[in-house]
């Protein structure tokens, strides 16, 4: 189990390939920890957000701050939520790491 915490930071894997869409959806394609086949993932333009910050120089607090800010119609504690969720989402298939 993976312990993610606001100062956890997260950056994304060297061997991940991410392409954006005309319609702002991102292909990312990678392989995962548990397989050695790629996958092919698809994330919404708030979690491409997330993605295009995971640096492993802002903290996860920090990519809160910025999610929180772009959209203020949210409250902190969903845009937590959702941030904490698709970065272990991630995670567990292999596309970050936490340093």
């Amino acid at each position: 189990m993976v312990l993610l915490n606001e100062k956890s930071q997260p950056q994304k894997k060297k061997t991940v390939f991410c392409r954006e869409e005309k319609d702002g959806i991102f292909l990312m394609i990678g392989k995962g920890s548990k397989t050695t086949e790629p996958k092919m993932f698809f994330i919404s333009e708030k979690e491409a957000i997330v993605w295009r910050h995971c640096d492993g120089k802002k903290s996860v607090k920090e990519i809160i701050g910025i999610l929180c800010k772009k959209y203020s119609n949210f409250s902190k504690k969903e845009i937590s939520l959702a941030v904490n969720k698709f970065l272990l989402q991630v995670y567990n298939n292999g596309l970050i790491v936490l340093v």
